[in-house]
C-alpha cells in the first residue's frame, strides 16, 4: 500500500493544532515523539519534534528562523540534509502507511520538502488552515510578545509562500468555521481525503477538543481593513483565504498580478524586526552571561570555603585516626591482661582439682578406717582412745581442705568478676573505636 501523507499548513497561532488533531479521526498517525502541552496549548501541539527540530535546523542553515523567515533558500539546502530528511521520512512511515505533519515551518519550506515527498515516493496531501491575521498578532502578542506589525508581516510572508507554491490546489479549513461548525469541517476534510467520517468518533472529538471560547479575539474583515497597520497585501490576501475556505473558487494569480513581489518596504520592515529581536537576544544572552560570571565567582568562593572545611575536616580525621590507634593499643593490652588471667584461672582450677582428688583420697582413706573400726569393732574398748585422736585429725583436716575449697572458690568467683569486667571494657572501646571510624 502507498505511503499517504497530509501536511497541515498556516501560520503559528492560527488553529492548525486542532484541526492535526481531527485528522487522527479519519486513520491517520501523528507519531510518538510528539511536542508536550503548554499552557498557550493546553490540550497538545501535536507537531513531531524530530520533524520540528529538522525545520528550525533547515532554517538556521540559510540564517532564517521561524519568526525570520526571509532568504530561507528553500532551493539549496545540501545534500546531506536532503539525505537526513529521507531518512526522517522513512522512520516516520516505519509502522505505518499514513501520517500527519504539522508544524508552521513547513509552509516555508514546501519547495525542498515536496522533492523530498517525490522521492520517498509518498503521496501527500496540503491542507491549509486560515486564521484571521489580527486574531494571531493578539495571540502572538499574548504568547511571544511579539508586536502586532511583526505579526501581520510574518502572516503574509507564511501565507504568500504556501499559496504561491500550491496556487489553486489550495484547500484551505478556516478556524473560526471549524470552530462554529466542526462536523461540517470535518466532513470537507474527510472528503477532500478520500476518507470516511465516522460520526460517533467526530462527536466524541468534538465534545472533547472544540471550544468556541477557543477565538479569544474575534476580529473582523472589517477591522483587518481598517486596522492602522495593516498594509493593502494583507488586507487582500486574508480576503481571498477567507472566501475560500468558506468554498469559493478563488484564483491566487489575481493577487500576484496585482503584488507581483513583496515591497521592499515589507520586506525591510520585516528585517529591522528582526534586527531588534536580535539586538534583544543580545542583551538577553548578555544579562545570562554576567548572571553566570557572578553565579561562577559566588560559587569560587563557596568552593575555597569547602577546600578550607575539607583540610580542617581532614585534620581532625588524621587526629582520631591517631587516637584510635592508641586506643588499639589499649585494647590490645587489655586483651593480653584477659588472657593471663584466663591462664591463672586454669591454674586454679587445676589446684582445685588436685586438692578435691586429695580430698577425695583423704575420704576414702577415712572409709577404709570405718571399715576398719567396724571390723575392729570387738577391739573397740581397747582402741578408742587410738581412733579418737584419729578422728579428730582426720576431722581437723577435713574442715581445714573445706576451708581452702570455700576459699578457692570465692578466688576462682573473683577472678571470673575481673575477667567480666575486662570483656565489657574492651567492648566499650570497640564501639568508641566504631564511632570514631
Amino acid at each position: 500500500m502507498s505511503r499517504q501523507l497530509v501536511v497541515i499548513l498556516g501560520m503559528h497561532r492560527s488553529g492548525t493544532s486542532l484541526i492535526t488533531k481531527s485528522i487522527e479521526l479519519l486513520g491517520y498517525s501523528l507519531g510518538e515523539n510528539l511536542m508536550p502541552a503548554g499552557v498557550d496549548n493546553p490540550t497538545g501541539f501535536w507537531e513531531d519534534l524530530d520533524i520540528v527540530q529538522f525545520n528550525d535546523k533547515l532554517l538556521a542553515s540559510h540564517q532564517a528562523s521561524w519568526d525570520s523567515p526571509l532568504d530561507s533558500g528553500s532551493n539549496a539546502y545540501s545534500n546531506e540534509l536532503r539525505q537526513e530528511a529521507l531518512s526522517l521520512l522513512d522512520s516516520k512511515f516505519s509502522d505505518t502507511d499514513r501520517f500527519i505533519i504539522k508544524d508552521p515551518r513547513m509552509s516555508l519550506l514546501l519547495d525542498f520538502w515536496s522533492q523530498c515527498f517525490v522521492e520517498s515516493d509518498i503521496s501527500v496531501e496540503y491542507l491549509v488552515v486560515y486564521r484571521q491575521p489580527l486574531d494571531i498578532a493578539a495571540s502572538l502578542h499574548a504568547r511571544n510578545g511579539m508586536q502586532t506589525e511583526h505579526s501581520l508581516l510574518l502572516t503574509y510572508v507564511y501565507n504568500r509562500t504556501l499559496m504561491t507554491f500550491l496556487g489553486d490546489r489550495t484547500f484551505i479549513v478556516g478556524y473560526p468555521q471549524f470552530l462554529e461548525n466542526p462536523l461540517r469541517e470535518l466532513s470537507r476534510i474527510a472528503e477532500r481525503l478520500g476518507q470516511t467520517l465516522n460520526h460517533e468518533n467526530a462527536v466524541t472529538f468534538i465534545e472533547g477538543f472544540v471550544d468556541p471560547a477557543l477565538s479569544h479575539h474575534g476580529f473582523t474583515e472589517k477591522d483587518l481593513a481598517s486596522h492602522e497597520l495593516v498594509f493593502p497585501e494583507v488586507v487582500d490576501l486574508a480576503a481571498m483565504m477567507s472566501r475560500m475556505a468558506d468554498g469559493s473558487i478563488e484564483r491566487f494569480d489575481a493577487h500576484r498580478t496585482q503584488y507581483p513581489d513583496p515591497r521592499s518596504s515589507l520586506t525591510l520592515s520585516l528585517y529591522d524586526f528582526q534586527i531588534k529581536a536580535d539586538f534583544n537576544a543580545k542583551a538577553a544572552l548578555q544579562a545570562r552571561l554576567q548572571k553566570h560570571d557572578l553565579e561562577n565567582r559566588l560559587l569560587q568562593g563557596e568552593r575555597t570555603q569547602l577546600e578550607a572545611e575539607l583540610k580542617d575536616i581532614s585534620g581532625r580525621l588524621r587526629e582520631r585516626e591517631d587516637h584510635v590507634e592508641l586506643l588499639t593499643g589499649d585494647v590490645n593490652k587489655l586483651v593480653a591482661d584477659v588472657e593471663r588471667a584466663n591462664d591463672l584461672l586454669n591454674e586454679r582450677a587445676l589446684e582445685l582439682k588436685q586438692w578435691s582428688e586429695e580430698f577425695y583420697s583423704v575420704t576414702t582413706e577415712r572409709d577404709l578406717a570405718v571399715g576398719e573400726r567396724e571390723l575392729a569393732l570387738s577391739e573397740r574398748d581397747l582402741a578408742i582412745g587410738e581412733r579418737d585422736t584419729t578422728i579428730n585429725e582426720i576431722r581437723g583436716r577435713t574442715r581445714l581442705l573445706v576451708k581452702e575449697k570455700g576459699d578457692l572458690e570465692r578466688q576462682i568467683e573473683g577472678y571470673q568478676q575481673q575477667t567480666e569486667g575486662y570483656q565489657q571494657q574492651i567492648e566499650g572501646y570497640q564501639q568508641q573505636i566504631e564511632g570514631y571510624q
